[in-house]
């Protein structure tokens, strides 16, 4: 099974709030309960963005291949 998350954009005024972290630890405990083992997590992530998502075990793709992803374990 394949799940994507794509432009998670959190407002300037609401930003370094907590904010953008509650939604992906939300987006997490849905993938928790739902996503099989081996299931592919993809990510597009903005550049400089990439510190923010690795917290959330998720790998950077090929130079060739943008964006990031997991693999659900």
């Amino acid at each position: 099974m394949y799940f994507y998350i794509q432009d998670l954009i959190v407002q300037p005024d609401f930003q370094s709030k907590g904010v953008g972290t509650a939604i992906l630890q939300a987006l997490m405990t849905y993938l928790k309960a739902n996503a099989k083992p081996g299931s592919f997590v993809g990510l597009m992530a903005a550049t400089g963005r990439k510190e923010f998502y690795r917290k959330f075990d998720f790998k950077v793709r090929a130079v060739d291949a943008p964006g990031m992803y997991r693999v659900w374990t």
